[in-house]
């Protein structure tokens, strides 16, 4: 009978312990306060920034019955990862997105954040985030300024007349640009273990200083460690652009009248695509018209591209990826041609055309 009691005392003890670890552990990912922000792993660098975010905590989020995630669709928690990774989307761009890309397939995201200069002769420079950031805030104030002056005026040049207008403030020959690149890895595309090293690559292209000339720009993405995918999938594209930009309008005083956040889209029909290089969109940025009292700020482009990697079996997935961002500066230069070179494209012309070239590489492997 003792023997008896001390066994019935031995269990009772083990199922209180039980009780209290067990829910900790098995049921935290559920039923546990989440943070997603705290999830997003970050380093540090003076000129680029790496965020990650694994399979384990995208997980978490996925399956999770917490209070703020319970009652979210995946659709939803796709969009606070987004905005976790600060990478900020409109309604309608997610959309697109998401038609493309669900949080099932989802199994790592990483991010690289740099902040590039390039001078009027053409130089690059990566520079600190403080420093793009305080080359943006100074357009910013011009622009929030009670009054501007935009009416056009006559100068010379060394190549003869040409019209100028006061709008040019708020602009720079340096160029300032943010570029981010989303490498997401997909393997669950087509059920567990079907698309291992398909990734999804996302590059962000936002000016963070308005450029005074405009004509055609060239947004790229290129890797000879990646098989790029068709044009369509199954009648779903696998390549698409987003050009997002403010349109500013003021009365015949200067005075601000109305602001119009303008969202173009290019699908795969528009791109170009090369299985064994990339992809590139050319994109036409609206010029300032003084005559019409309109200014044309705050441009930024996301390009959307789909592909595996060619060395998939290896666990690192190692890859070499650039994204390029051309902008032709001089809108008088004869016509131009794109094309594909070793690294990247690059531009040709019998007249070689005056442009501002950003370039971002990454040395990237999924071994955080």
């Amino acid at each position: 009978m003792y023997e008896k009691n001390i066994k019935i005392f031995i269990a009772f003890v083990l199922t209180v312990l039980l009780l209290f670890t067990f829910p900790a552990t098995a049921f935290a990912y559920e039923y546990g306060s989440i943070d997603l922000n705290s999830m997003v792993q970050i380093r540090q660098y003076s000129d680029h920034e790496i965020r990650f975010l694994s399979g384990n905590n995208i997980n978490r989020i996925r399956i999770s019955k917490s209070a703020k995630y319970k009652h979210k669709s995946d659709k939803e928690k796709l969009k606070d990862i987004f905005t976790a990774l600060d990478f900020n989307v409109s309604d309608q761009q997610f959309e697109k997105i998401s038609e493309n890309l669900k949080l099932s397939h989802i199994e790592s995201i990483h991010v690289e954040t740099s902040y590039i200069k390039t001078d009027g002769a053409g130089n690059q420079t990566k520079v600190s985030r403080e420093e793009a950031m305080e080359a943006a805030a100074g357009e910013e104030a011009i622009l929030n300024s009670a009054q501007l002056n935009i009416s056009p005026a006559s100068t010379e040049s060394d190549t003869g007349p040409t019209t100028s207008h006061s709008s040019d403030v708020g602009t720079s020959e340096d160029g300032y640009m943010q570029m981010q690149i989303f490498a997401i890895y997909t393997p669950n595309y087509n059920g567990e273990g079907q698309s291992i090293g398909r990734y999804v690559f996302i590059g962000e292209y936002l000016w963070l200083k308005t450029p005074v000339m405009r004509k055609t720009d060239v947004i790229s993405m290129h890797s000879d460690d990646i098989n790029w995918y068709e044009k369509t999938t199954n009648g779903q594209s696998n390549y698409f652009l987003f050009a997002a930009y403010s349109k500013m309008t003021y009365d015949e005083n200067g005075i601000f009248i109305s602001n119009e956040d303008v969202i173009d889209s290019l699908d795969a029909i528009s791109a170009s695509v090369s299985s064994n290089s990339g992809v590139y969109f050319e994109y036409n940025l609206p010029n300032d018209n003084p005559l019409a009292q309109t200014l044309y700020r705050n441009f930024s482009f996301i390009l959307f591209s789909v592909g595996r990697v060619i060395d998939y079996n290896n666990q690192y997935q190692f890859f070499m990826l650039d994204i390029r961002y051309v902008h032709i500066r001089n809108p008088l230069s004869a016509s131009f041609s794109v094309n594909w070179g070793p690294l990247g494209v690059t531009i040709s012309n019998f007249f070689a055309p005056e442009y501002y070239d950003w370039s971002h590489s990454w040395d990237y492997a999924n071994d955080w």
